[in-house]
């Protein structure tokens, strides 16, 4: 099989983060790691935009001079981050397609330093990068090259998971079987990209989001961050994905003097990104996954078969507010 991450006439370079800078200084040689690895070792721009989301808020978010010593603008979010609204309660995260792992360590690392602040450095979380197999090599050196900026109470490691590949799917159950845990987040960041994975891609996020994968009793999230790059390829993915997940866009505003704050508008939408919230519909459960890709790309699994136009629902709402 073709290794997706080597493409025909593939070039790129290594990418910089440019306007959304994230809070953490995290080293990655994308110039080797292309060479080696391919798509997998550049950080795509997403996951720039989508670290910002990601980070925990300043403990005092109306006081520019000790909270933000960067002089970087403080950004409020909505719907704001779930990853660091409860520290008690044990978090899992499960990041599809890591590539150099640059979201999931990010996340090991705001984790650590949330419990740190908020003096609950026992709580046990669990943050697992995963990538095609041959990728994991990659993801082990980002764990290890990083390792130091994570405390005890994180646990980071890498896992094979090709899309749609149902033995490593099998394999990441138990081992969040041996830690007695369920998933509580998914991450994905710029995976919106070859339409021939997109089932895949859909099978996976089906399977992480059901049991035993996840506690239907609780609420398990997607967070997604996106770059708009050829629009008529990727909605397609997105009609199937609004079919089994309902999705909303996270909204940013500039933080100013005494709580004042500028309009809500869509975060990532200056550099054409998307961060997206979404939740398995609750029916979804109740429906049979089709073993067919033209099946399940064509909206089926409802009766009658459907297929979702939130993200497009989306597009024309940005249109219509910038006439």
């Amino acid at each position: 099989m073709h290794d997706p991450n080597f493409p025909p006439d593939l070039s790129i370079q290594p990418s910089v983060s440019s306007g959304s800078p994230s809070k953490e200084n995290l080293a990655f040689s994308q110039d080797v790691d292309i060479k080696k690895y391919g798509i997998a070792g550049r950080i795509w721009e997403a996951a720039y935009t989508l670290a910002v989301y990601i980070t925990p808020p300043p403990v005092c978010p109306t006081n520019s001079n000790t909270s933000n010593p960067s002089s970087l603008p403080l950004l409020e979010f909505d719907p704001p981050c779930s990853l660091f609204q409860d520290c008690i309660r044990p978090t899992t995260v499960v990041e599809v397609g890591s590539g150099t792992g640059y979201a999931g360590i990010h996340v090991a690392r705001q984790l650590d330093s949330l419990y740190c602040r908020e003096n609950t450095c026992t709580t046990d979380a669990n943050v697992i990068v995963t990538d095609l197999e041959n990728v994991v090599s990659l993801l082990e050196k980002g764990i290890k090259e990083h390792g130091h900026l994570t405390g005890v109470s994180i646990r980071l490691e890498a896992h094979a998971l090709e899309w749609g590949n149902p033995v490593h799917a099998d394999q990441l159950a138990r081992r969040l079987k041996a830690l007695r845990r369920n998933v509580t987040h998914v991450l994905c960041s710029d995976l919106v990209y070859f339409p021939h994975l997109y089932p895949h891609l859909m099978r996976t996020l089906l399977t992480l989001t059901s049991p035993p994968f996840c506690d239907l009793s609780l609420s398990l999230e997607v967070i997604i961050g996106y770059r708009v790059r050829s629009l008529t390829k990727e909605i397609p993915f997105w009609q199937v994905f609004g079919t089994w997940f309902s999705f909303a866009p996270v909204l940013a505003r500039r933080l100013e003097s005494e709580g004042a704050g500028t309009a809500w508008g869509r975060f990532g939408a200056a550099n054409d990104t998307h961060v997206f919230v979404a939740n398995r519909r609750p029916e979804s459960y109740m429906w049979s996954v089709p073993t067919e890709d033209s099946q399940l790309m064509n909206g089926f699994g409802p009766s009658p078969p459907r297929l979702d136009d939130t993200f497009e629902s989306l597009l024309l709402l940005e249109i219509d507010t910038d006439d």
